[in-house]
C-alpha cells in the first residue's frame, strides 16, 4: 500500500541521517581540537553548515581549550552562526577572541571585529561603543594595508551612522572614506554622502555626490550599484529637474534592459 511505502522510505532516510552522524561522531573523537575546526572549515565549504555547527557546538568542550584554541573557537563559532542566518546575540565569546588578537596582533583580528560589530547590533550595544568598535576596526586595516576590509568597514560604519540620522557624521565618514588611498570603492562613499546631504536638504551638495556616485559606477559598469544609484539619482531629481530624471531613466533601460523601473517614470 502507499502507506507503507513511504514509512518505508522515510525509517530509510532516518537511518541514513542516524549513520552519517555516527560516522562523524566516530571520525571525530579522537581528533585534536586544530583537525576538528579543520574538519568544520570542510564542512562549511561543502555548505554542510548544520553539520559543521553540531561538530563545533556539541563536539568541543569550552573549557579544555588553550586561550589561543578559545579565541579561533570564538571566532569560528560567530561566523558559522552568521553564515546560518542565526542571531550572534549568544556569541559573547567573540569579545574574548578580539581581545586575545590585539593582544597578539594575530591574523584573524579584523575578521573578528567584523563578526564582533555584528554581534553588538544583534545584542542592542550602545551606538557609541558599535561606532567606536568600527574606528578601532578601521584603525587596523589601515596598519594592515587590507584593502578590502576597509571597504567592509566603512560601508558598515557609514550605514550604522545614517541609520541612526547621524548625517553630518556620515558626511564626514564618507568624505574620509573617499580620500583614503587604501580604501576603494568610493562610489559606496559618494552615495552615501549625496544621501546624507539629502536628508539635511542641502540640495546642491546632494546632486554633487549621488550624481557622481550614479556615474561612476555606470562608467565601470558595476551592474546592480550602478542600476541603484542611478535609479535613486533619477528619483532624487524628479521634483527639480525632470528631464534629467528622465534621460537617466532612459539610459538606465538602454544599459540593463532586464531590469525595470516603469515606476520611476510616474513622478517626472
Amino acid at each position: 500500500m502507499p502507506e507503507i511505502r513511504i514509512s518505508v522510505a522515510m525509517t530509510k532516510w532516518f537511518a541514513y541521517i542516524l549513520l552519517a552522524s555516527v560516522c562523524l561522531l566516530l571520525s571525530c573523537g579522537g581528533k585534536s581540537v586544530r583537525e576538528k575546526f579543520a574538519e568544520a572549515d570542510r564542512l562549511v565549504n561543502e555548505n554542510n553548515l548544520d553539520s559543521a555547527a553540531w561538530l563545533l557546538e556539541e563536539q568541543i568542550t569550552l573549557s579544555a581549550l588553550s586561550d589561543s584554541d578559545k579565541a579561533e573557537y570564538g571566532r569560528r563559532l560567530a561566523w558559522l552562526h552568521l553564515l546560518q542566518g542565526r542571531s550572534l546575540v549568544n556569541d559573547s565569546l567573540i569579545d574574548y577572541s578580539v581581545d586575545y588578537y590585539k593582544e597578539h596582533a594575530s591574523e584573524p583580528l579584523l575578521s573578528a571585529y567584523f563578526v564582533k560589530a555584528i554581534y553588538m547590533g544583534d545584542s542592542r550595544k550602545g551606538l557609541e561603543q558599535r561606532r567606536a568598535l568600527y574606528r578601532e576596526a578601521i584603525d587596523s586595516a589601515y596598519s594592515r594595508s587590507d584593502s578590502t576590509y576597509l571597504v567592509r568597514f566603512y560601508d558598515r560604519l557609514t550605514s550604522l551612522s545614517f541609520g541612526e540620522g547621524l548625517y553630518r557624521e556620515t558626511i564626514a565618514e564618507s568624505k574620509e572614506w573617499e580620500a583614503s588611498p587604501k580604501a576603494g570603492f568610493k562610489e559606496m562613499a559618494y552615495y552615501m554622502a549625496g544621501l546624507s546631504y539629502s536628508r539635511l536638504r542641502m540640495r546642491d551638495s546632494a546632486d554633487y555626490y549621488l550624481r557622481l556616485a550614479a556615474d561612476s559606477a555606470l562608467a565601470k559598469n558595476i551592474e546592480w550599484y550602478a542600476h541603484h544609484f542611478a535609479r535613486n539619482y533619477a528619483d532624487f531629481l524628479y521634483d527639480f529637474n525632470p528631464k534629467a530624471s528622465i534621460s537617466y531613466l532612459r539610459l538606465l533601460e538602454e544599459r540593463y534592459p532586464e531590469r525595470e523601473t516603469p515606476g520611476s517614470y510616474v513622478m517626472p
